[in-house]
């Protein structure tokens, strides 16, 4: 028996097992890895969150945005709708207040197609 317990304590002398310090100490690039793979995931979740914020912000943004928009692109087609209107009846006053020189410039170029017509139709002198 005496054996036994002389066997134990070199054993336990000889490998200097403490029971206090069961896990070494970590070295200290290994300390730094954990703790820059930490700060890493809580930078993911403060991202995250931020992302999530973000999208309720443009959610409600744009909820609150769809019903201007409609109104203002009413207004916008009424009134192109209004300046075409106007701008029809602008050109088509301008048409009228030309047409008595428009006639009187193209009348004599008229002339002119209509002779050479009639001097160049082979038909009636066959």
């Amino acid at each position: 028996m005496k054996i036994l317990l002389v066997i134990a304590l070199v054993v336990c002398t000889g490998c200097q097992a403490n029971l206090f310090y069961a896990d070494e100490p970590k070295p200290q690039l290994e300390q730094l890895t954990d703790a820059f793979r930490s700060y890493c995931e809580r930078a993911k979740s403060r991202t995250s969150q931020l992302g999530q914020e973000i999208n309720q912000y443009t959610t409600k943004l744009k909820e609150q945005m769809d019903p201007l928009a409609k109104d203002l692109m009413t207004k916008i087609t009424k009134g192109a709708d209004m300046l075409r209107e106007r701008i029809e009846v602008e050109v088509s006053t301008v048409r009228c207040a030309l047409k008595p020189y428009i006639e009187y410039v193209t009348s004599p170029f008229e002339k002119g197609a209509e002779y050479i017509r009639e001097s160049l139709d082979f038909d009636s002198k066959r």
